[in-house]
């Protein structure tokens, strides 16, 4: 929504394309669980949001969450 946070909702969605893309199931816990998961990790102060520097942190420190978003990226 252009106020350059992610909120949860945002996540969700942009967990449901990256599953689309790689044509992974969304049915079940999994999908949601990953929203969450991803959520607890990259939102370091909880405020129910993810700032810019957050999701930096997050893809630079977390080989799973690079993994996630790029799959050949190496996850070290």
């Amino acid at each position: 929504n252009n106020d350059n946070f992610i909120s949860f909702t945002e996540l969700k969605y942009i967990i449901s394309a990256i599953y689309n893309l790689y044509g992974l199931n969304k049915e079940g816990k999994n999908f949601e669980y990953k929203s969450y998961e991803l959520m607890a990790l990259m939102d370091i102060n909880n405020d129910d949001k993810i700032s810019k520097q957050e999701f930096i942190h997050a893809c630079i420190t977390d080989g799973d969450i690079r993994k996630l978003l790029v799959p050949m990226f190496p996850s070290r």
